[in-house]
């Protein structure tokens, strides 16, 4: 054991040592061009723009919460682990920032994002004119996804200031070519790769520059200069030594523990990582889903170049006339980072695996803004000077008009808000679960972060059969008794409520079995209640600052979902305990008018006008509960959703189309009352209610079809009493 911490911190202070070497002439190669102040303007103009749509909290954004709460406690992150990025982000919240450690990290993000763009400009400007290395930057920086990037607590903007160095760096070498600055760019690749593993499709590119020059350099000594150079990747990449000398000493984030050399390996190589969506991609075939993600590609390329794509074939005749080295360079970077990445990931094209894709776009976009840029060059001096002056300024008003309002963060208090509603709906002492990402990093930033509310325990339904989370666990919370909620099935959670005596509650986001009984309370729901009783109507005060307003992104119309869902959650138990109260029908019928495919809210408000007797407004949200899940089948066959998934919707919709056929044939309209049942027997074959609604249409006019309907009814439902009744009265008469 003594060994082994031995070699721990000695690769990590090796690791250090060498990182301060090559800090000076790092920064030496981004400003490596002659000096130029007025080329800083960039750099501020864009922190600028950037500081003012800042949000100054937590950003609902993938896993912004988790990065926080990693940079905090200096713990280790999901896989892969991201060192680099974490140690930076450690840096910025001691000593570099003001505010909270939320908004010191949206701020990190801001300065990267600014200072990536100065160092491409710095890149181009050495390539090709002033005009045609600001209009590329322009392209970048306003560009919707870079925005986003550079404005919530993530790696991403980070990576792409690396992937400017990279390129810097290989500019530099081939201008002055030296063995010292290959070993140079070898271990900034392998040290980079501490914050992204990704940016390895980036060094092809950049490589190709020196190509040439690398050959001349080790034609003699070739292996010994090889395994030089390789070396030095490897001793940037010990980066990562880190999580084996941080994860040794039990930090409160400690994913995967990755003290032990081959949990170590597992975490580098995201083999540990478990079923999340990030690895969906391996229920499909390899290439299956390159089609759709390249054309939501082309949709991103179209927002954020629009009509600037019009000059893009005289950039790319400018590059190959001028500099037939940069072309090859910027081609492989769209190809590999673009289309190559896109097959291998292989993720459907759903919102939230688009959004998690999106960021990956931005190195490609980097070589199209290249591109367009020097098409400046190509029509500098001509008479169609003003006519490409004129497309590229539409152009970018069109990619700003078609970001706006979307970018702006600054009044974002979504995540804020979200968890201070679900740590208001829990009583002292208590355990909450939750599942997706967004909700439950939101949960751990309040917690840890904030420091709110330190009697509540927080359980990742995820990871709760994880043995690393379940030792963590125990080691901080001795008295929390953690079962198998994620595949464990009912037995799972009422293990969790069995052996703990702390109340245990859900998010909206976590998935409980059908058969487990609840209790809505708030933003949560009691898991096995001991009195089945709602209590005070917790939505009294709920901060819905953001009712009503533009969603940014996919990730904040997620949590708008959680507060529909725990509406609905209460309008259900509601209308099972003596019916749908005013006030829960009232907001039911404001999320079904601001969301988009409300599909259930819809539903339950349409339950409360039918037991109000109002059939003309139960039945236009039960027709717009159907649609709505009409619309989300449609959606789910362009998403490639899996088929259990399609297979609820086809229930939900026809049970949708049952409800809306009561209505219309309560209403005395027999022909649409008729349409609707065979549109809920058209999704579910197996709707027994809707055979038997069809009988009870045709009583009167159809005695033949009124005995098919109730047979049919009968073969799929043997119980159902009042089809059995009616049947043997026919068959009496007869």
């Amino acid at each position: 054991m003594d060994c082994c911490k031995t070699l721990r911190i000695f690769i990590a202070r090796a690791s250090q040592t060498t990182n301060w070497i090559f800090m000076k002439k790092i920064t030496e190669i981004m400003i490596w061009a002659k000096n130029r102040k007025s080329d800083w303007s960039i750099f501020l103009l864009f922190l600028t723009f950037y500081l003012y749509v800042l949000s100054p909290t937590i950003v609902p954004y993938r896993d912004s919460g988790e990065m926080i709460c990693d940079a905090v406690t200096l713990g280790i992150a999901h896989q892969p682990g991201y060192p680099l990025y974490v140690l930076i982000s450690k840096v910025a919240l001691q000593f570099l920032f003001w505010g909270s450690a939320a908004y010191k990290m949206n701020l990190l993000s801001a300065v990267c994002g600014a200072l990536a763009l100065f160092v491409f400009y710095r890149g181009f400007r050495s390539r090709f004119s002033v005009g045609g290395a600001l209009l590329a930057i322009l392209f970048i920086g306003f560009n919707f996804t870079f925005i986003t990037v550079s404005t919530v607590s993530e790696m991403y903007s980070m990576n792409l200031l690396f992937a400017g160095i990279l390129f810097a760096v290989s500019l530099r070498i081939r201008k002055k070519p030296s063995f010292f600055g290959m070993l140079l760019f070898a271990y900034l690749c392998g040290l980079f790769m501490g914050n992204r593993m990704d940016i390895i499709l980036s060094v092809p590119a950049f490589f190709l520059l020196f190509a040439k020059e690398f050959y001349a350099e080790i034609r003699r000594d070739t292996a010994k200069k090889i395994l030089v150079f390789l070396f030095f990747g490897v001793l940037g990449f010990s980066v990562y030594a880190y999580l084996l000398v941080r994860s040794a000493s039990a930090p409160l984030l400690d994913w995967s523990h990755p003290a032990t050399i081959s949990n170590f390996l597992w975490v580098i190589m995201r083999k540990s990582y478990g079923s999340t969506l990030d690895l969906i991609s391996k229920n499909y075939v390899l290439g299956e889903l390159f089609l759709p993600n390249l054309k939501y590609y082309l949709v991103h390329i179209l927002n954020n170049f629009n009509f600037a794509l019009l000059l893009l074939p005289f950039g790319i005749f400018q590059n190959l006339k001028r500099d037939r080295k940069l072309f090859f360079s910027l081609l492989v970077l769209f190809l590999v980072n673009g289309p190559f990445y896109l097959f291998l990931a292989n993720m459907p094209p759903n919102p939230h695996a688009l959004a998690i894709v999106e960021p990956n776009y931005l190195l490609p976009d980097v070589a199209l803004a290249g591109w367009i840029g020097m098409s400046v060059d190509f029509f500098w001096g001509k008479k169609l000077f003003f006519p490409f002056f004129l497309i590229a300024f539409i152009s970018l008003s069109f990619t700003l008009r078609n970001s706006y309002p979307n970018w702006n963060r600054r009044q974002l208090f979504f995540a804020q808000d979200f968890s201070q509603d679900v740590f208001r709906s829990l009583p002292q002492n208590s355990i909450i679960i939750a599942k997706k990402d967004v909700q439950l990093f939101s949960l751990w930033h309040r917690r840890i972060v904030e420091k709110k509310r330190d009697d509540l325990k927080i359980v990742a339904q995820g990871l709760s059969a994880a043995a690393w989370y379940l030792n963590s666990k125990r080691m901080w919370h001795p008295e929390l008794h953690i079962a198998d909620v994620n595949k464990g099935g009912f037995n799972g959670w009422k293990k969790m409520a069995e052996t703990n005596i702390y109340p245990v509650f859900a998010t909206l986001d976590a998935e409980i079995p059908p058969e487990v009984p609840t209790v809505p309370r708030g933003m949560a729901n009691r898991v096995f209640p001991k009195e089945k009783k709602t209590g005070i109507d917790f939505w009294k005060f709920f901060n819905l600052q953001w009712l009503g307003r533009p969603y940014n992104d996919f990730f904040c119309e997620d949590l708008a979902r959680s507060y529909e869902n725990s509406l609905v959650a209460l309008a259900a138990y509601e209308s099972k305990n003596g019916g749908i109260s005013p006030e829960t029908a009232f907001r039911l019928e404001v999320f079904a008018a601001i969301n988009k495919n409300s599909a259930q809210a819809e539903l339950y408000a349409g339950f409360y006008y039918s037991a109000m007797g109002d059939w003309k407004s139960a039945g236009r949200y039960f027709l717009r509960s159907a649609l709505s899940y009409e619309n989300l089948i449609i959606l789910s066959d362009e998403y490639y959703a899996f088929a259990e998934v399609k297979e609820q919707l086809n229930k939900s919709c026809s049970y949708s189309w049952l409800n809306y056929g009561v209505a219309m044939e309560k209403m005395g309209f027999r022909k649409e009352a008729e349409e609707a049942y065979n549109k809920a027997l058209s999704r579910n074959q197996r709707m027994a209610q809707a055979h038997y609604n069809l009988a009870i249409l045709y009583w009167k006019t159809d005695q033949r079809r009124v005995v098919e309907e109730l047979r049919k009814t009968l073969e799929i439902n043997p119980g159902h009493k009042e089809a059995r009744y009616y049947l043997n009265q026919f068959r009496r008469r007869k």
